[in-house]
């Protein structure tokens, strides 16, 4: 039998719940980024589902993009020159987001 006490003990190393945390923030505020998009451009005046779909298109294409970039760039560098300064580059986008609405 498996006992999770064992998994646990993995927060008692401070890289690793520092890891955990930052991780863990990162998906909560990139999940609810495309909500709070939603509600912004459907909460302008005039605006329809329409109007939505044209912004979320603006938005996939250039991610699909850099998405491209993004993995040739991972191929060719190591994990850690790549995620920092991706990480600290959607979190500045967050909040600038954010901060517009």
């Amino acid at each position: 039998m498996h006992s999770y006490r064992e998994d646990l003990r993995l927060f008692r190393d401070r890289r690793f719940t520092l890891l955990f945390a930052a991780r863990t923030a990162s998906v909560l505020g990139g999940a609810s980024a495309p909500v709070a998009l939603a509600f912004g451009v459907l909460g302008l005046p005039g605006t329809t589902a329409t109007t939505l779909s044209v912004v979320l298109v603006g938005q996939a294409v250039p991610q699909m993009a850099f998405m491209l970039v993004g993995g040739v760039l991972a191929d060719r560098l190591s994990r850690y020159r790549v995620m920092s300064p991706v990480n600290c580059s959607a979190r500045r986008r967050t909040c600038c987001s954010r901060s517009c609405w």
